[in-house]
């Protein structure tokens, strides 16, 4: 996620060579299924309403036909598209290397990563563990009743 990479970058800029395990997608919660996705989502509520205030409050004559959902979910996913490669490509440029994996401390400077192997820190490492939907004890996300933040963007 973005503590992850933004530490990444932060050691290479120093010139320490770097390894970023992520189990996921470089950008983590925030980027793909969080912060900028649902930002994308609220920015076009907020233009629907705009339209509405407009007509209403301020004598605009305009009308609203429909939100084309396909057009709008086809955006929000450039969006995240085109962010995701933008952060990869900064942590390329600096020279940091991903490993795709789930890693997992072994020692004060070193950890294991899944389907990689053991790598060993000269300086030290950095535990960004990333987040994920919490759900109440007892509470189960079906999908349609209870959703998670997940579910609620990419139904």
């Amino acid at each position: 996620g973005t503590g992850g990479y933004s530490a990444a970058l932060r050691a290479a800029a120093l010139g320490l060579e770097v390894v970023l395990a992520e189990r996921d997608l470089v950008g983590g919660t925030c980027l793909h299924r969080g912060c900028v996705p649902s930002k994308a989502m609220l920015h076009a509520a907020e233009l629907v309403d705009g339209i509405a205030e407009a007509r209403e409050r301020w004598g605009v004559k305009a009308s609203l036909e429909s939100v084309d959902w396909a057009s709008l979910v086809a955006t929000r996913n450039d969006i995240v598209t085109r962010n995701h490669r933008g952060v990869e490509g900064r942590l390329a440029q600096a020279g940091v290397r991903i490993v795709r994996g789930s890693a997992g401390l072994t020692g004060p400077r070193s950890a294991r990563i899944d389907g990689y192997g053991e790598v060993v820190a000269r300086r030290g490492v950095v535990l960004a563990t990333g987040s994920r939907p919490r759900m109440l004890p007892g509470v189960v996300a079906d999908g349609l009743r209870v959703v998670t933040s997940d579910d609620a963007l990419y139904a």
